[in-house]
Parts: structure tokens; C-alpha cells; sequence
């Protein structure tokens, strides 16, 4: 590989080296940095400059086996700042997607790769880049759930194939996105600011029984859920201490409870309509990072979704 790097710079023996660039790709970060080099020579062709890149992206694929960490690491600093402007600011084409699809394996956490994505959704004017970027958070899924305020911009959209596009991702990343809408704008006609409703951690407040809340939730007593969770509580975890963990705070009992016969519909969302006017945020998420309004909209009946939506 050192061989084959310094041929790299020889004209006439570029592609050889290429070659066997490209048949160990990712497995190790020699040679790496040259590929980035030539990736930006003037001097080669735009077919030897183009290959150079493919095989640098090529290089952050840790899929395979005999993948190197290492070379993954050395691979993305240099990637980078090649493929951000075309992916900030061009158009769909050949170059676009050489840099497009090493994105899918370019970041160990999906989260932070949506957060890529997302920034160069709001970045680049074109709207078939725009389609791109948001086919590819809607295949995220619940791991885009924080882009959603960019994906929202895109509704306003001239061209209705991005504003199409907005929605199919909405209602992928964020099932109840409009459920959560109209429950902000409601807030806002009332005259509230954003989230005044919601109550916050009490210092010191002893967070509710968990034992008991769970029984009460269960057996649809609303009178002993309000005697457990007030105000000061409703956004403290519940004390269990028989369960590993963080316990989840009383909002996300309840919605446990969605899907369960055994307790009625119309108790239930009683008890989560009571949990919300003290204070509980149903936009809020639970231990596993899901959004209780989303996870609602699949598992919840209809009853308790719209007191969840207020």
C-alpha cells in the first residue's frame, strides 16, 4: 500500500495503484490521504479524481469484515471537506451521488448522520437535492426524530414535490407530527408561550410511588393516580426500586398501559387527561428515547391519543 500510494502521483501509473486502493478499501488508512489528494488534483482526469473519492468513501464502510476503525477514522476528516460543499450547495448528478451514499455508513450513530442530513436539507436550495435528503431521513426513521423542526420548513416549500416529499418524512419520523402541531398552535392561540404548560423537575420533590401508580393505572383509579401525581411530581420518575434504571416518570406509566384490555379506554384516558393539566409533556420521550405521542398514535386508542393531543 505505501507503494501503491506513491504511484498515486505517477500519471502513467495511476489507475494501477487505484486498483489495488480500491481492493483494500477500508481496511486499512494507508494510502488514504493521497486519495484525498488526488481527489482535488487538477492534474488527473475527472474520471481518475472521481474514482479517488469513491474509493476514499468506500473507506468509511465499516460493514464488512476486516474492516478497519482505524481507517474509518482516518477516512472521514478527509472526506469531508470534499463532499460537504457538493452536498451543501449542488445538484443531483454523478458527483452528488459519489457523495451522497457513503453518508449511510459514514457515522456509527444514525442520530448524528440525521443531524448531517438534516443541516444540508437546510442548506441547499435545489429541490431534487431537497427530495434526496429527505428520502434519506424518512429512512432513518425514529433515529431522525430531532430533524423534524427542519423537515417542518420544508412544508412551505414551493415546488409541491418537496413539500410531498416533507410530509411522507413527517409522517415516518414523527407519526403524530400533526397531532403535535395543532396541539402547539392551540397553546399559542391561548395565549401561552411554548411549553409554559409543562411542568418541570420540583428539586427535592419526591417522585410518585411506582408500585402503586402502576396498580392505580391498571385498575383505572383516576381518584388514587391524582392523590399519587400532582403538580410537583408529574415530571419526576417514579420511585421503584426493584427496577434497573431510570424509572419512567408517570405520563409514560399510563401510555405503558395502552393496548392492555384489561384496562378500560375511556379510564385510562381520563388518567392521562389529568396527568397532561398537571403538567405532563406528551411531546416529551421515554427511557428508549421514543416520543410518547408518537408511540400514542400506533398503540393508543383513540381516546387517549386525544388526551395526549389535548
Amino acid at each position: 500500500m505505501p507503494r501503491a500510494a506513491v504511484l498515486l502521483a505517477v500519471a502513467d501509473r495511476r489507475d494501477m495503484a487505484m486498483s489495488a486502493l480500491w481492493r483494500v478499501a477500508g481496511k486499512t488508512p494507508l494510502g488514504l490521504k493521497e486519495l484525498a489528494a488526488l481527489a482535488q488534483d487538477s492534474r488527473a482526469t475527472q474520471a481518475q479524481r472521481d474514482r479517488a473519492l469513491e474509493i476514499l468513501g468506500n473507506a468509511m464502510d465499516m460493514r464488512g469484515a476486516g474492516q478497519s476503525p482505524e481507517a474509518a477514522r482516518t477516512a472521514y476528516p478527509l472526506w469531508f471537506p470534499i463532499c460537504d460543499p457538493v452536498l451543501r450547495s449542488g445538484k443531483p448528478g454523478p458527483a452528488f451521488e459519489r457523495c451522497l451514499t457513503p453518508v449511510a455508513f459514514a457515522y456509527a450513530d444514525d442520530r448524528e448522520q440525521a443531524a448531517q442530513v438534516a443541516k444540508w436539507l437546510a442548506a441547499n436550495p435545489d429541490a431534487e437535492a431537497k427530495i434526496r435528503f429527505l428520502g434519506r431521513l424518512e429512512g432513518l426513521w425514529a433515529k431522525a426524530v430531532d430533524t423534524e423542526p427542519a423537515v417542518r420548513v420544508e412544508l412551505a416549500h414551493a415546488d409541491p414535490r418537496v413539500k410531498q416529499a416533507a410530509e411522507k418524512t413527517l409522517d415516518r419520523i414523527r407519526p403524530a407530527w400533526r397531532e403535535a402541531g395543532a396541539r402547539q398552535e392551540r397553546t399559542a392561540t391561548a395565549g401561552a408561550a411554548p411549553g409554559a404548560t409543562k411542568a418541570t423537575p420540583a428539586p427535592g420533590a419526591p417522585g410518585a410511588d411506582g408500585a402503586a401508580l402502576y396498580g392505580a393505572v391498571r385498575d383505572g383509579d383516576v381518584a388514587k393516580v391524582k392523590k399519587l401525581v400532582t403538580r410537583a411530581n408529574v415530571a419526576q420518575p417514579v420511585k421503584f426500586p426493584q427496577m434497573q434504571g431510570i424509572p419512567p416518570v408517570p405520563l409514560v406509566v399510563a401510555v405503558n398501559y395502552c393496548g392492555i384490555p384489561q384496562v378500560p379506554a375511556a379510564k385510562l384516558a381520563e388518567i392521562v387527561a389529568y396527568l397532561v393539566s398537571v403538567g405532563a409533556d406528551p411531546d416529551g420521550k421515554d427511557n428508549t428515547g421514543d416520543n410518547l405521542l408518537d408511540r400514542a398514535k400506533y398503540t393508543c386508542p383513540p381516546e387517549v391519543m386525544k388526551a395526549l393531543a389535548g
